[in-house]
């Protein structure tokens, strides 16, 4: 797979997928049609050219989401199901962080982690 051909399939899977994706999960729709080095470089360029950015998890992976004009300098809130391991992208209006004025905030990453309402159904039951 040629690297525009691998960019471009990259940020369609990303730009479909109902939440954030995990490298292993674009790996498995990749089917093995690109080496890992590709592929992590794609992630590092669509990242640098601002259509995606990435966020930690809770269990130390990186998530990838596509990037909004909103999410150049706004607030992200993100939270991972503890039963399932989704995660979700959360609208936040405002929060408030408390930061030492010499800082300039750019960029508000919160995550919080619990059981997502469609595990607490099947929890119930």
């Amino acid at each position: 797979m040629g690297k525009t051909i691998a960019r471009a399939t990259i940020l369609r899977i990303i730009q479909h997928a109902s939440h954030p994706v995990s490298y292993s999960e674009i790996k498995q729709q990749l089917e093995n049609t690109c080496s890992r080095v590709t592929l992590y470089r794609m992630l590092l360029r669509l990242e640098k050219e601002k259509s995606i950015y990435r966020f930690p998890d809770f269990n130390g992976d990186f998530r990838y989401s596509l990037c909004t004009e909103k999410d150049h300098s706004s607030t992200h809130n993100h939270f991972q199901c503890l039963a399932c391991d989704k995660v979700y992208s959360l609208e936040a209006e405002h929060i408030e962080t408390s930061i030492p004025e010499e800082y300039l905030v750019q960029t508000v990453h919160i995550m919080t982690a619990g059981i997502c309402p469609h595990c607490q159904i099947f929890k119930e039951n």
